[in-house]
C-alpha cells in the first residue's frame, strides 16, 4: 500500500479570477467556485460581520476578513489531514465539499461531507475524521447580524490529492 499524502490545494472561497474566454465547457472546479461565490453572495446579505479567528480581527474590510478566516480554516484542515497516516492502494484526486456550521458561541462543527463514490470507497472514514478534527479547532468569533451573534453555515471545498 502506498502512503497517502493529503494536501489541500488552493482553497479559497472568495478569490476567483474572471475569465474573458467564451468556452462552453465549464470545469468541475469552476462550477464549485461559482456555487461557493453564490453562497457567499447570499451570506453577504444575511450577516453584517463574517465569522473570524483572533488573528483576523485586526482586518477592517469584510472581504479581507473572510479571506483570512477561510485561509486559516484551510490551513487547519491541511495540518489535521497531513498529521494522519492513511494508506490506500490507488491515487486519488478529488474535491470534497465540507459543510461547516459556526454556532453563536463560535464552535465549529461539520454538518456534512460530500465526496465522490471513489473517495468514499478509498477513504471510508473521511467524514468521521473531518468531524473529529474540526471539534479540536480553536473556537472562532461568530458572525454577527445587528450586533448579535448568529449561526452561519459555509461550504468549504477541500481538494484532496493522494499520490
Amino acid at each position: 500500500m502506498k502512503k497517502i499524502l493529503l494536501s489541500i490545494l488552493c482553497i479559497s472561497l472568495y478569490a476567483c479570477q474572471e475569465n474573458s474566454t467564451t468556452d462552453s465547457e465549464v470545469s468541475q472546479e469552476e462550477q464549485e467556485q461559482k456555487m461557493v461565490e453564490d453562497r457567499l453572495a447570499e451570506l453577504g446579505t444575511e450577516v453584517d460581520e463574517y465569522p473570524s479567528f483572533k488573528e483576523c480581527e485586526s482586518i477592517t474590510t469584510k472581504d479581507e476578513k473572510l479571506k483570512c478566516f477561510t485561509g486559516k480554516l484551510s490551513k487547519l484542515y491541511q495540518e489535521a489531514l497531513n498529521s494522519q497516516k492513511l494508506a490506500i492502494g490507488d491515487a486519488l484526486s478529488d474535491t470534497v465539499k465540507v459543510t461547516i456550521v459556526i454556532n453563536t458561541e463560535g464552535n465549529l462543527n461539520v454538518k456534512s461531507v460530500e465526496a465522490s463514490s471513489a473517495t468514499q470507497e478509498l477513504l471510508p472514514n473521511l467524514e468521521e475524521l473531518l468531524k473529529s478534527k474540526t471539534t479540536e479547532f480553536e473556537p472562532a468569533i461568530p458572525a454577527k447580524k445587528n450586533q448579535v451573534n448568529v449561526t452561519t453555515e459555509y461550504i468549504l471545498p477541500l481538494v484532496i490529492d493522494v499520490k
